[in-house]
């Protein structure tokens, strides 16, 4: 796994650090971005090439999706009562892309909208129309010295 630090952190704290192991194999990538209808994403499918893995720490959450197998969807309630029911059937099946480290998710849709599963509140917050939107306001973020989840800093 590759460490990067903030040049200007003061310590190696969440959010002055960044992980990012080995690139997957590219057969493995392609048949997981099939398994979740999302092979035809190429802006998804270029990010997930070089930046699988990404990630906050080397704990149990703040990343990107890696090397589970099979990646995780999108199909449990978790929290009863669900707010909307309709609105959970229609993200069913997306890839939990991004587990947070408060336990959300950021929740990639086959038709490349982007939102947060935000398991607190057991509701689905839509945060990007495409990837590349997603991308975009993660990289934003990621500006910031903090944590990334649905609260912000």
């Amino acid at each position: 796994m590759i460490k990067a630090i903030r040049p200007d952190a003061d310590d190696e704290a969440v959010g002055n650090c960044f992980y990012l192991p080995a690139p997957l194999d590219s057969e493995v990538l392609n048949s997981r971005l099939s398994s979740v209808s999302l092979s035809e994403n190429q802006a998804l499918q270029e990010f997930m090439r070089h930046f699988a893995g990404l990630s906050e720490d080397t704990t149990v959450a703040g990343h990107f999706v890696y090397s589970e197998s099979p990646w995780p969807v999108f199909d449990d309630r978790w929290i009863e009562p669900i707010d909307d029911e309709e609105e959970f059937e229609e993200w069913k099946g997306s890839l939990m892309l991004f587990h947070a480290r408060n336990g959300c998710h950021v929740l990639m849709h086959p038709s490349g909208r982007v939102a947060w599963w935000v398991m607190q509140e057991a509701s689905i917050d839509a945060i990007a129309g495409s990837f590349e939107d997603f991308v975009s306001r993660f990289n934003d973020h990621r500006k910031l010295a903090s944590p990334y989840d649905p609260y912000g800093p």
